[in-house]
């Protein structure tokens, strides 16, 4: 067993530090969607890189768990978003973004500690060409404490928008969602999207 980790994680190191090159860095192409850790230790934290608003430049969402986009001290949550652009990215071409749960027109009311972007995840959901955003909510109390949440924000040429296609919410115990909700499930502490 020892041999087989050694093996893996030997191979995965190989393959962490080959070179990308020249050429396949430049490959022409439509913008992947890419989630990873933006931050360490426990708290954590998530990014993504997608093209919100089909323009073919990457644009950058960045979880902040913690904030208080309420106003007062809750913690509440939220998720920056930066856009990109010819020279890289930007608050002012296509103006940056904070979402939260009181944000206008986005399901749900912010409630203190919800973790409202502890986890995040872009796809093309509805299919319409713009990259839309998956917010995970896992402290949200939707039936029970902590059961948790998902918002979902829609991709348009503007950007994100919770009112071109209206936003979801989405937890155990909605209508067809499968499962049962129970206090401290947290519905939402891990997304991803293919």
């Amino acid at each position: 067993m020892r041999r087989v980790v050694v093996v893996v994680a030997c191979v995965v190191g190989v393959l962490w530090l080959a070179p990308v090159s020249p050429a396949a860095r430049a490959a022409p192409g439509p913008v992947q969607a890419v989630a990873g850790s933006a931050a360490s230790g426990a708290t954590g934290g998530r990014s993504v890189l997608a093209d919100f608003n089909a323009d073919t430049y990457a644009d950058l969402a960045v979880g902040v768990p913690f904030e208080d986009t309420s106003g007062v001290d809750t913690d509440d949550g939220g998720v920056n978003v930066i856009y990109g652009s010819a020279s890289g990215l930007s608050a002012t071409g296509t103006p940056d973004q904070l979402w939260g749960q009181d944000t206008p027109d986005v399901e749900d009311t912010a409630e203190y500690n919800d973790s409202f972007g502890e986890s995040l995840a872009a796809g093309d959901f509805n299919g319409d060409g713009d990259a839309d955003l998956a917010v995970g909510v896992r402290d949200e109390s939707v039936a029970h404490s902590d059961d948790g949440a998902v918002n979902v924000i829609y991709g348009s040429a503007a950007g994100l928008s919770a009112t071109t296609v209206p936003d979801q919410l989405w937890y155990q115990g909605k209508p067809d969602v499968e499962g049962n909700p129970e206090g401290g499930d947290q519905f939402g502490w891990s997304l991803a999207s293919t």
